[in-house]
């Protein structure tokens, strides 16, 4: 009996090698067409305008990917049109595989790189601290924000200062955040503290010691707990506090005062593996700044400030909001420690208080934080100097705090002059200053 073979079994279609092509092919087309300069211009999260426009590279990505779309589409053209079989069909099924989970991958890597800024150099010289949150570590050397950054020993900037003093040599330490530090400035003594330490030796004609304890980020509670435990050792014969408007506002974005957050400083550090991902991968660059841009906006820091509800802005603009209140509380209170802690030891302290760049258009204006501090400070009697007129007399005053509250170079040395100047005029620094500095306080 004779009739038509049986049907083969319905299943699956083979694959063939055209079919992988053409697949690879359509996914590097679309690639080209995602990674447009609209769709990455959204997705670009770094904090400050990159040196060059990216939009000369995205459409250079842009074109390699449609020419590597139409060369796969060429090859698949070209490709025989049977049907796999086999040891080869099995070898196709697992280019597919990889086709549609690695190239993916790579083409997002890929195309993200314009936007990401891999060239980035999170740094080294920051280390959590249990008690502080976050201290320079002891003898490294990295970069920061551009610059070259050196720590010396006792993890502090600037060279070491030894805790026994030496006979007849004034010495002073100097506590304060980012502008005491020095940051933007690449050599340590382009400071403010050191500029004053010149112009003190240049008027005593002789040797004065600064130490300079600036840590970036850094505010009253942190600076209290650091000359509680590392600064006395230092028996210096005065202590002087910069203090920035931030101090006030900044640290209610951690963790431990209510917030989200660990501090720029940390978040800028390498602590771990993902740490050194997101240093070479754009892909895991732009997914951890996701997160930040869908829940703050754009302007990931001011956003974070906002949603802590409070700016330094306000400290001018609602200084009888009860948030700010609650905010000054806390700061004056730890402001509060330090002056304590100075008169427990007998250790005078000045406060040099600092402003921020949009206060020099309209000093009268805004100078509210700084009423509120000095009224403070004059009930404790505590010698405290207001640099807000100082600077707004300067000019051009915004070549002194190029980046809103930090001094360039010319500021630290003009700044360092006026405080030396007022160090020299406090009446209870006088013996200081014509006597030989001999310290019979105890170190704890």
């Amino acid at each position: 009996m004779t009739g038509a073979s049986p049907a083969p079994p319905a299943g699956p279609r083979p694959l063939s090698g055209r079919v992988v092509l053409v697949f690879m092919a359509g996914i590097c087309a679309v690639a080209a067409l995602l990674f447009n300069e609209v769709a990455l211009g959204w997705l670009d999260l770094r904090p400050e305008p990159p040196a060059t426009d990216p939009a000369p590279a995205i459409r250079a990505h842009q074109l390699v990917l449609l020419v590597a779309a139409l060369a796969l589409g060429g090859l698949a053209r070209l490709a025989p049109r049977g049907r796999a079989t086999g040891r080869s069909s099995a070898g196709l099924r697992l280019a597919f595989v990889a086709a549609a989970t690695l190239l993916p991958l790579a083409l997002l890597e890929y195309g993200l790189r314009p936007i990401a800024d891999l060239n980035r150099k999170p740094t080294t010289i920051f280390v959590r601290d249990d008690v502080l949150g976050w201290r320079l570590r002891p003898g490294v050397e990295d970069e920061w924000a551009g610059l070259r950054i050196r720590v010396n020993d006792r993890g502090l900037r600037g060279p070491e200062v030894p805790w026994e003093r030496e006979r007849g040599v004034p010495r002073i330490l100097y506590l304060g955040d980012s502008v005491t530090f020095g940051f933007g400035l690449p050599e340590a003594e382009q400071s403010y503290p050191y500029a004053a330490g010149r112009a003190l030796e240049s008027a005593l004609g002789r040797r004065v010691e600064t130490v300079n304890a600036g840590v970036g980020g850094y505010s009253p509670w942190q600076e209290r707990l650091w000359l509680r435990d590392e600064g006395l050792r230092y028996s210096p014969d005065l202590v002087v506090l910069g203090f920035v408007l931030n101090d006030v506002t900044e640290k209610l974005n951690l963790r431990r005062f209510g917030g989200s957050g660990i501090g720029l400083q940390l978040a800028m550090s390498r602590h771990s593996t993902l740490d050194s991902l997101r240093d070479r991968s754009a892909t895991v660059q732009v997914a951890s700044g996701l997160g930040a841009r869908l829940r703050y906006g754009r302007d990931t820091r001011r956003g974070a400030e906002e949603a802590q509800g409070l700016l330094v802005e306000s400290l001018v603009h609602d200084a009888d909001d009860p948030a700010v209140d609650a905010a000054w509380e806390l700061t004056l209170g730890s402001l509060d420690g330090i002056i304590g802690l100075c008169r427990a030891h007998g250790i005078p302290l000045a406060v040099v208080v600092f402003p921020f760049r949009f206060q020099l258009d309209d000093p009268a204006a805004t100078s509210a934080p700084q009423r509120r501090l000095l009224a403070h400070l004059a009930k404790r009697s505590v010698p405290s100097l207001d640099l807000l007129p100082l600077l707004a007399r300067s000019d051009p005053a915004q070549d002194l705090l190029p980046d809103g509250n930090h001094l360039s170079a010319a500021g630290s040395e003009r700044v360092g002059r006026h405080l030396a100047g007022f160090l020299l005029s406090m009446p209870q620094l006088r013996p200081l200053w014509r006597a030989p500095a001999i310290s019979s306080r105890r170190t704890p």
